[in-house]
């Protein structure tokens, strides 16, 4: 019981904060900020304990969080949404494999995951006026507009999302990979 409250404390729920912030200043959400932040809570607890240390936790919450996005903000929910999670992904992704050399050199798994905990927040707090005009811009791309038409073809953004989501998938299959190859199962 222990290891799990100190796994949720420290573990999973910086990470929520992280998802629900995420969404929150790149959505400019403005309401239903703590139903946001229950039912992401709720789906990640449960599908990290349902699914240990494998890909298919990432795919179900890719899967998920679209579905409370649309439940909760029906009128600004836009199929885009589901890359606004895989960024926040990336950039959790890109602030481990930073503090990575910590673990390994020093061979002090504590002190990088502090830093790490702190990192995701600092970046976030830095990206917090950012992500939303970079969201806008997006968005305006997504679509084809033939009155104003756009610099860049909706298409090379959809793929540029579909392909920044199975980065994502490879580069989390990879370190889980690493991560059974530590504890050996």
């Amino acid at each position: 019981m222990v290891n799990f409250v100190i796994n949720f404390l420290f573990g999973l729920l910086p990470e929520i904060i992280y998802f629900t912030l995420f969404f929150i200043y790149t959505k400019n959400y403005k309401t239903n900020k703590i139903k946001l932040f229950l039912f992401l809570l709720i789906g990640y607890t449960l599908f990290k304990y349902l699914f240990k240390v494998n890909i298919y936790f990432q795919i179900c919450f890719i899967i998920y969080v679209p579905i409370v996005l649309k439940f909760l903000y029906k009128d600004k929910f836009h199929i885009s949404d589901i890359f606004v999670f895989v960024y926040a992904s990336i950039i959790l992704m890109a602030i481990s494999f930073i503090v990575l050399p910590i673990d390994l050199i020093f061979h002090n798994y504590l002190f990088a995951f502090i830093i790490n905990r702190i990192l995701i927040f600092v970046i976030l707090f830095y990206l917090k006026n950012k992500l939303h005009k970079a969201y806008s811009w997006i968005i305006k791309q997504w679509n084809r507009n033939y009155e104003k038409p756009n610099k860049i073809k909706s298409i090379t953004i959809r793929q540029v999302c579909v392909i920044s989501l199975n980065i994502m998938i490879f580069i989390l299959n990879l370190g889980i990979q690493y991560i059974k190859s530590k504890i050996g199962s």
